[in-house]
Protein backbone atom coordinates (compact mmCIF):
# COMPACT_ATOMS: atom_id res chain seq x y z
CA UNK A 1 0.00 0.00 0.00
CA UNK A 2 1.13 3.40 -0.84
CA UNK A 3 1.78 5.63 1.80
CA UNK A 4 0.09 9.63 2.58
CA UNK A 5 3.18 12.16 2.76
CA UNK A 6 2.72 15.84 3.89
CA UNK A 7 4.57 18.87 2.67
CA UNK A 8 4.73 21.97 4.30
CA UNK A 9 6.88 25.18 2.89
CA UNK A 10 9.88 26.74 5.06
CA UNK A 11 8.94 29.99 6.78
CA UNK A 12 11.66 32.65 7.60
CA UNK A 13 11.01 33.05 11.74
CA UNK A 14 10.02 36.78 11.69
CA UNK A 15 7.35 36.30 9.34
CA UNK A 16 9.00 39.09 6.79
CA UNK A 17 10.33 36.33 4.22
CA UNK A 18 10.34 32.95 3.08
CA UNK A 19 12.49 30.64 4.54
CA UNK A 20 15.17 28.28 2.50
CA UNK A 21 15.42 24.81 1.89
CA UNK A 22 18.47 23.80 2.01
CA UNK A 23 20.83 20.33 2.42
CA UNK A 24 23.00 20.15 5.15
CA UNK A 25 24.36 16.69 7.42
CA UNK A 26 23.56 18.15 10.77
CA UNK A 27 20.13 17.10 10.90
CA UNK A 28 19.82 14.30 9.01
CA UNK A 29 18.39 11.30 10.73
CA UNK A 30 20.77 8.48 9.90
CA UNK A 31 18.43 6.00 9.20
CA UNK A 32 14.73 5.02 10.46
CA UNK A 33 14.12 1.56 11.55
CA UNK A 34 10.54 0.09 12.70
CA UNK A 35 9.01 -0.17 15.96
CA UNK A 36 6.04 -2.04 17.82
CA UNK A 37 3.47 0.39 17.23
CA UNK A 38 1.29 1.67 20.12
CA UNK A 39 -1.48 -0.55 20.70
CA UNK A 40 -3.85 2.05 20.03
CA UNK A 41 -3.80 5.51 18.15
CA UNK A 42 -3.52 8.43 20.10
CA UNK A 43 -1.46 11.58 20.61
CA UNK A 44 2.63 10.36 21.69
CA UNK A 45 3.98 12.20 23.97
CA UNK A 46 7.68 11.96 25.12
CA UNK A 47 8.33 11.93 29.13
CA UNK A 48 11.82 13.91 28.71
CA UNK A 49 13.24 10.44 29.96
CA UNK A 50 13.21 8.51 26.35
CA UNK A 51 10.13 6.27 26.96
CA UNK A 52 7.17 7.25 24.88
CA UNK A 53 3.77 7.74 26.24
CA UNK A 54 0.23 7.87 24.17
CA UNK A 55 -3.47 8.00 25.40
CA UNK A 56 -6.57 5.95 24.26
CA UNK A 57 -10.01 4.18 25.33
CA UNK A 58 -9.50 1.46 26.85
CA UNK A 59 -10.77 -1.81 25.36
CA UNK A 60 -13.94 -1.65 27.89
CA UNK A 61 -14.62 2.25 26.97
CA UNK A 62 -14.36 3.38 30.60
CA UNK A 63 -12.25 5.84 30.15
CA UNK A 64 -8.90 6.77 28.91
CA UNK A 65 -6.03 4.86 29.77
CA UNK A 66 -1.81 5.29 29.20
CA UNK A 67 0.01 3.76 27.55
CA UNK A 68 3.90 3.54 27.81
CA UNK A 69 6.89 2.67 25.64
CA UNK A 70 10.28 1.24 26.69
CA UNK A 71 12.56 1.79 24.02
CA UNK A 72 15.27 -0.82 25.74
CA UNK A 73 12.89 -3.43 25.33
CA UNK A 74 10.33 -2.35 22.46
CA UNK A 75 7.40 -2.66 24.12
CA UNK A 76 4.58 -0.82 25.41
CA UNK A 77 2.85 -1.57 28.19
CA UNK A 78 -0.55 -0.34 29.62
CA UNK A 79 -0.90 1.92 32.76
CA UNK A 80 -3.34 3.36 34.72
CA UNK A 81 -6.41 4.69 33.60
CA UNK A 82 -8.69 7.63 33.95
CA UNK A 83 -12.20 6.83 34.21
CA UNK A 84 -13.49 10.45 35.03
CA UNK A 85 -12.02 11.93 31.86
CA UNK A 86 -14.78 11.66 29.13
CA UNK A 87 -18.75 10.86 29.10
CA UNK A 88 -19.31 7.49 27.12
CA UNK A 89 -21.79 5.80 25.48
CA UNK A 90 -22.57 2.65 23.78
CA UNK A 91 -19.96 2.52 21.16
CA UNK A 92 -17.56 3.88 24.48
CA UNK A 93 -15.20 6.24 21.73
CA UNK A 94 -13.54 9.22 22.14
CA UNK A 95 -10.69 10.35 20.48
CA UNK A 96 -8.54 12.96 19.00
CA UNK A 97 -7.94 14.45 21.72
CA UNK A 98 -4.74 16.56 22.34
CA UNK A 99 -1.24 16.07 25.12
CA UNK A 100 1.80 17.82 25.94
CA UNK A 101 4.83 17.02 28.69
CA UNK A 102 4.56 19.88 31.43
CA UNK A 103 7.85 21.59 32.86
CA UNK A 104 6.98 19.39 36.29
CA UNK A 105 6.76 16.25 34.21
CA UNK A 106 3.58 15.15 33.96
CA UNK A 107 1.81 14.77 30.82
CA UNK A 108 -1.62 16.98 30.15
CA UNK A 109 -4.42 15.56 28.20
CA UNK A 110 -7.25 17.80 26.88
CA UNK A 111 -10.21 17.99 24.67
CA UNK A 112 -11.12 15.15 22.04
CA UNK A 113 -14.42 14.26 20.39
CA UNK A 114 -16.30 11.63 22.16
CA UNK A 115 -18.86 9.23 21.18
CA UNK A 116 -21.11 8.61 18.53
CA UNK A 117 -23.18 11.54 19.19
CA UNK A 118 -19.89 13.84 18.13
CA UNK A 119 -20.04 15.42 21.34
CA UNK A 120 -16.36 17.43 21.53
CA UNK A 121 -14.86 17.64 25.23
CA UNK A 122 -13.66 20.34 27.72
CA UNK A 123 -12.13 17.18 29.80
CA UNK A 124 -8.76 18.06 30.88
CA UNK A 125 -6.28 15.78 32.76
CA UNK A 126 -2.49 15.23 34.29
CA UNK A 127 -1.13 12.19 33.88
CA UNK A 128 1.82 11.24 36.05
CA UNK A 129 4.50 8.69 34.47
CA UNK A 130 6.31 8.76 38.08
CA UNK A 131 3.46 8.08 40.07
CA UNK A 132 1.09 6.27 37.31
CA UNK A 133 -2.07 8.42 38.55
CA UNK A 134 -4.10 10.55 36.85
CA UNK A 135 -5.16 13.97 38.40
CA UNK A 136 -8.68 15.89 36.99
CA UNK A 137 -7.65 19.60 36.17
CA UNK A 138 -10.09 22.77 35.24
CA UNK A 139 -11.91 22.14 31.97
CA UNK A 140 -11.30 23.95 28.62
CA UNK A 141 -13.50 27.31 28.58
CA UNK A 142 -14.66 26.14 24.93
CA UNK A 143 -14.44 22.49 24.18
CA UNK A 144 -12.54 21.27 21.39
CA UNK A 145 -10.97 18.32 19.13
CA UNK A 146 -7.90 18.29 17.37
CA UNK A 147 -6.30 21.02 18.80
CA UNK A 148 -2.82 21.80 18.81
CA UNK A 149 -1.03 21.43 22.51
CA UNK A 150 2.18 22.94 23.31
CA UNK A 151 3.97 24.20 26.73
CA UNK A 152 5.32 27.45 26.68
CA UNK A 153 8.77 28.43 27.95
CA UNK A 154 7.06 29.96 31.35
CA UNK A 155 5.19 26.58 32.08
CA UNK A 156 1.77 27.90 30.54
CA UNK A 157 -0.49 24.94 28.37
CA UNK A 158 -1.38 26.34 25.30
CA UNK A 159 -4.47 24.84 23.63
CA UNK A 160 -4.60 26.42 19.90
CA UNK A 161 -7.24 26.06 17.28
CA UNK A 162 -8.96 22.67 16.88
CA UNK A 163 -12.89 21.91 15.89
CA UNK A 164 -16.14 22.10 17.45
CA UNK A 165 -19.69 21.30 17.20
CA UNK A 166 -21.75 19.58 14.42
CA UNK A 167 -23.68 16.24 14.26
CA UNK A 168 -22.84 12.45 14.29
CA UNK A 169 -22.10 13.16 10.76
CA UNK A 170 -20.01 15.89 10.81
CA UNK A 171 -22.39 18.43 9.61
CA UNK A 172 -21.87 21.88 10.99
CA UNK A 173 -18.95 21.47 12.45
CA UNK A 174 -16.65 24.86 13.25
CA UNK A 175 -13.28 25.03 13.33
CA UNK A 176 -11.29 26.99 15.82
CA UNK A 177 -9.42 30.47 15.65
CA UNK A 178 -9.72 30.54 19.26
CA UNK A 179 -6.43 30.15 22.09
CA UNK A 180 -6.79 28.80 25.77
CA UNK A 181 -4.08 29.00 28.11
CA UNK A 182 -3.66 26.94 31.26
CA UNK A 183 -1.57 27.42 34.45
CA UNK A 184 -0.25 24.84 36.29
CA UNK A 185 0.00 26.97 39.78
CA UNK A 186 -3.57 28.63 39.26
CA UNK A 187 -5.54 25.47 37.79
CA UNK A 188 -7.19 27.66 35.25
CA UNK A 189 -7.64 29.39 31.95
CA UNK A 190 -7.14 32.52 30.04
CA UNK A 191 -8.51 33.08 26.80
CA UNK A 192 -5.83 34.52 24.85
CA UNK A 193 -5.64 36.14 21.00
CA UNK A 194 -7.07 33.76 18.30
CA UNK A 195 -5.42 32.69 15.60
CA UNK A 196 -5.38 34.51 12.40
CA UNK A 197 -7.06 31.47 10.60
CA UNK A 198 -8.93 28.83 12.14
CA UNK A 199 -6.95 25.41 11.88
CA UNK A 200 -7.12 21.81 13.28
CA UNK A 201 -4.54 19.08 13.20
CA UNK A 202 -2.04 21.42 13.01
CA UNK A 203 1.56 21.15 13.71
CA UNK A 204 2.80 22.93 16.51
CA UNK A 205 6.06 23.28 18.68
CA UNK A 206 7.93 25.92 20.53
CA UNK A 207 11.23 27.34 18.97
CA UNK A 208 14.65 27.07 20.70
CA UNK A 209 13.89 31.14 20.72
CA UNK A 210 10.91 30.41 23.08
CA UNK A 211 8.51 31.90 20.08
CA UNK A 212 5.18 28.72 19.64
CA UNK A 213 4.94 28.12 15.51
CA UNK A 214 1.76 26.88 14.22
CA UNK A 215 2.18 25.07 10.75
CA UNK A 216 -0.68 24.49 8.19
CA UNK A 217 -3.36 22.02 9.75
CA UNK A 218 -7.50 21.76 8.33
CA UNK A 219 -10.15 23.87 7.87
CA UNK A 220 -13.76 22.34 7.78
CA UNK A 221 -15.49 23.04 4.85
CA UNK A 222 -19.65 23.77 5.52
CA UNK A 223 -21.03 19.86 4.89
CA UNK A 224 -19.58 17.61 6.66
CA UNK A 225 -16.64 16.35 8.86
CA UNK A 226 -15.08 15.08 5.59
CA UNK A 227 -15.23 17.87 3.93
CA UNK A 228 -11.58 19.73 4.79
CA UNK A 229 -9.19 21.68 3.05
CA UNK A 230 -5.77 21.51 4.00
CA UNK A 231 -4.51 25.21 5.03
CA UNK A 232 -1.34 26.82 3.58
CA UNK A 233 -0.66 29.37 6.19
CA UNK A 234 1.33 29.82 9.26
CA UNK A 235 1.68 31.28 12.39
CA UNK A 236 3.86 32.52 15.97
CA UNK A 237 3.09 34.13 18.49
CA UNK A 238 5.51 35.70 21.17
CA UNK A 239 4.61 34.11 24.67
CA UNK A 240 6.39 36.69 26.84
CA UNK A 241 5.02 40.23 24.46
CA UNK A 242 2.53 42.23 26.01
CA UNK A 243 1.39 42.48 22.57
CA UNK A 244 -0.37 39.31 22.60
CA UNK A 245 -1.07 38.85 19.17
CA UNK A 246 -0.35 35.92 16.40
CA UNK A 247 2.24 37.23 13.13
CA UNK A 248 0.51 35.30 10.39
CA UNK A 249 3.63 34.31 8.33
CA UNK A 250 3.47 34.34 4.51
CA UNK A 251 0.93 31.90 2.78
CA UNK A 252 2.86 28.85 1.93
CA UNK A 253 2.26 27.90 -1.81
CA UNK A 254 1.72 23.67 -0.73
CA UNK A 255 -0.71 22.87 2.26
CA UNK A 256 -0.23 20.69 5.48
CA UNK A 257 -2.22 18.72 7.93
CA UNK A 258 -1.95 15.89 9.90
CA UNK A 259 -5.66 15.03 8.80
CA UNK A 260 -7.13 16.64 5.99
CA UNK A 261 -8.02 16.36 2.25
CA UNK A 262 -6.20 12.92 1.96
CA UNK A 263 -8.97 11.33 4.65
CA UNK A 264 -5.97 9.72 6.86
CA UNK A 265 -5.94 11.41 10.10
CA UNK A 266 -2.87 10.72 12.59
CA UNK A 267 -3.42 9.21 15.42
CA UNK A 268 -4.23 12.06 17.72
CA UNK A 269 -4.03 15.34 17.49
CA UNK A 270 -1.71 18.46 18.46
CA UNK A 271 1.31 16.80 17.16
CA UNK A 272 3.29 16.44 13.56
CA UNK A 273 6.60 18.96 15.00
CA UNK A 274 9.12 17.62 17.11
CA UNK A 275 11.31 20.04 18.67
CA UNK A 276 15.03 19.07 20.12
CA UNK A 277 18.42 19.96 18.97
CA UNK A 278 17.61 23.92 18.57
CA UNK A 279 15.80 22.32 15.59
CA UNK A 280 11.69 21.79 14.43
CA UNK A 281 11.31 18.54 12.54
CA UNK A 282 8.33 18.46 10.48
CA UNK A 283 8.05 15.33 8.44
CA UNK A 284 8.09 15.72 5.00
CA UNK A 285 8.55 18.97 5.32
CA UNK A 286 12.38 19.82 7.04
CA UNK A 287 14.03 20.78 10.07
CA UNK A 288 13.55 24.54 10.73
CA UNK A 289 15.87 26.41 12.47
CA UNK A 290 14.45 29.57 14.24
CA UNK A 291 17.40 31.43 14.73
CA UNK A 292 18.04 32.31 11.11
CA UNK A 293 14.96 31.02 9.36
CA UNK A 294 15.97 28.19 7.11
CA UNK A 295 15.25 24.75 6.97
CA UNK A 296 17.33 22.06 6.44
CA UNK A 297 15.99 18.80 4.55
CA UNK A 298 16.20 15.38 6.08
CA UNK A 299 15.16 11.67 5.76
CA UNK A 300 11.38 11.14 5.87
CA UNK A 301 10.11 8.56 8.30
CA UNK A 302 7.83 6.17 6.21
CA UNK A 303 5.50 6.36 9.39
CA UNK A 304 3.51 9.71 9.19
CA UNK A 305 2.76 11.98 9.76
CA UNK A 306 3.56 12.81 13.44
CA UNK A 307 6.86 13.11 14.67
CA UNK A 308 7.65 13.33 18.11
CA UNK A 309 11.45 13.64 20.43
CA UNK A 310 11.34 12.01 23.46
CA UNK A 311 14.45 13.23 24.69
CA UNK A 312 16.64 11.47 27.56
CA UNK A 313 19.06 10.21 24.90
CA UNK A 314 22.35 10.38 23.48
CA UNK A 315 21.37 9.57 20.66
CA UNK A 316 18.69 12.12 20.25
CA UNK A 317 16.05 10.18 19.24
CA UNK A 318 13.12 11.19 16.60
CA UNK A 319 9.96 8.48 16.11
CA UNK A 320 7.64 8.82 13.48
CA UNK A 321 3.82 7.84 13.89
CA UNK A 322 1.60 7.39 11.28
CA UNK A 323 -1.01 5.11 9.52
CA UNK A 324 -0.41 2.67 5.99
CA UNK A 325 -3.19 4.25 3.41
CA UNK A 326 -6.49 2.38 3.47
CA UNK A 327 -5.33 -0.49 5.59
CA UNK A 328 -5.61 1.79 9.07
CA UNK A 329 -2.64 -0.13 10.21
CA UNK A 330 -0.05 1.92 12.59
CA UNK A 331 3.39 1.94 12.35
CA UNK A 332 6.24 3.23 14.55
CA UNK A 333 9.56 4.62 13.44
CA UNK A 334 12.55 5.66 14.96
CA UNK A 335 16.08 7.34 13.99
CA UNK A 336 18.97 9.20 15.46
CA UNK A 337 20.50 12.62 14.73
CA UNK A 338 23.80 11.41 16.48
CA UNK A 339 26.04 8.59 15.45
CA UNK A 340 27.65 6.63 18.72
CA UNK A 341 27.48 3.80 20.01
CA UNK A 342 24.17 2.55 20.79
CA UNK A 343 22.67 4.66 17.91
Amino acid sequence: MGRVWHVLVALGATGLVLGQTIPAEAATPLNWVNKTAPPAGGPLVGDGHGDLFTFAVDAAGTGLTAYEYNPKTNRWSTRATDSSYAPQDADGGFYWESATLAQDGRIIVLGGNGNANNDDLASVAAYSPAHNTWQTLAPLPHARYGAAAVTGPQGKIYAIGGDFGGDSGGNGEVTLQSVEAYSPTKNSWQELAPLNDPRYFAAAAVGSNGLIYVFGGCQQGPNNAGDCSDADTAEVLNPSSALNTWQLLPTMPTYFATCGMSGLCGPGAGGGAAATNGLIYLNGVGAYNPANGTWTAFSTSPATPLLVAPGGSKCDYLYGLGYFTGTGTLEMDRAALHKGTGC
